[in-house]
This record gives C-alpha cells, structure tokens and sequence, in this order.
C-alpha cells in the first residue's frame, strides 16, 4: 500500500514542511487549510500538492463545514489524515475514526482543551512554572485533544526560560515525534487497546 496522508492546516505549514523534510517515501496526497490567507498554502503549491481552502466562518455551523471536508477528502486516496496545526473541530464520520493524528504541544493531559493552542499553551505553561514540558501525539477522537496517545517526548525547563524559549525547545521535539508516529502508522506497528496504543518491533 502506497504511504500517503491527507493534511489538515490552519497557519505556517512549518509542520508540513517539517513531514515532507523527515519522512522518505511519502505521499501527500491534498492538504486542507480552514484558512486562505496563511503560509501553509503557499507551502502545498510549491510542493505541488493539491490544496482546498474550506473556511469555517464561511459555513453555518461545525456540521456543514465538518461535511464540505468530508466531501474534498472522499475525492483522494490516503492512509492517515494529520492535523498540522489545524485550528477547527473537525466532526468526522465514524470511517476516520482512529485514521486521524494531531500534535499537541504538551505533555496531555496538562495544559490541552478547548482553547489551548499554539503560544497559549507555552504562555500558560510558563505561568505555572513547570519544569517539565514537551509534546504528545494522539489519534483524534470527539474532543480536543483527548485521544488514544502514540508517542510523547518531554524537555526539562529552567525557570528563567520564557515562552518563546519554551516553544522553540518543544517545537524541536515535534519535529522528532510527528515524523517517528507518522510512521508507525504507517508502518501498520499501532494496535490500540481500551485507549492505550501498543507499538510493535
């Protein structure tokens, strides 16, 4: 079966670059951004991937965009849909249950949920004062950020780091985790088990 994915994205693309940077024989097969105007556009065009812009203000309610989604994926083949900084709850239908994987950057089960995302994650960790931090990648399910978990990978934090150095040393451990999750799933070396996920040899 060909290794490819389908990418969800809402800014940068630096993630998508970061995929298609790390991992060899992969396919990307289309990439959907919830917005029009970002870098993550202009990084599926340059690659030559095909890229739907489907706004979420520009639907009624989370079903009708959940549907328009639904419907531009159903026209690619794909093993695996990645949230690549995808900002919008996606509602989707039960056959990608356990086929979508997102990063969130944090240790799950602190600082995640509605609303935590991006440097607001770093910001509320350095406010709490932790002094470890890093981030997890999950299967998607229903809730934000609440999934079965694949991998996490974790950074020690000194007190007078702030946010901005916090996000830096926890984006460099995405860059090492989405790559080695993305393939195992790939490499079909999941099994998941009553909310816990098994990785074979």
């Amino acid at each position: 079966m060909e290794r490819s994915i389908a990418v969800l994205l809402s800014g940068s693309g630096r993630t998508l670059e970061n995929i298609l940077d790390k991992i060899d024989d992969l396919k990307v097969s289309v990439v959907i951004s919830s917005k029009n105007d970002v870098r993550g556009v202009e990084v599926a065009k340059k690659n030559n991937i095909p890229c739907h812009i489907i706004q979420r203000k520009n639907n009624k309610d989370v079903d009708k965009f959940s549907e328009k989604i639904t419907k531009t994926l159903e026209k690619y083949d794909f093993s695996l849909i990645v949230m690549a900084g995808f900002l919008s709850f996606y509602n989707f239908p039960e056959k990608y249950n356990q086929k979508i994987m997102n990063i969130h950057p944090a240790l799950i089960p602190s600082f995640c949920g509605k609303g935590y995302y991006g440097m607001k994650v770093h910001r509320e960790v350095y406010k709490r004062g932790v002094k470890v931090s890093g981030c997890t990648v999950h299967l998607v399910d229903k809730k934000y950020d609440h999934g079965p978990i694949v991998i996490q990978k974790a950074c020690a934090l000194k007190a007078e780091e702030k946010p901005d150095d916090i996000a830096r040393k926890v984006f460099e451990l995405e860059k090492k985790a989405y790559p080695e999750a993305i393939n195992l799933y790939l490499n079909e070396k999941l099994t998941i088990k009553n909310n816990r996920v098994f990785i074979s040899d």
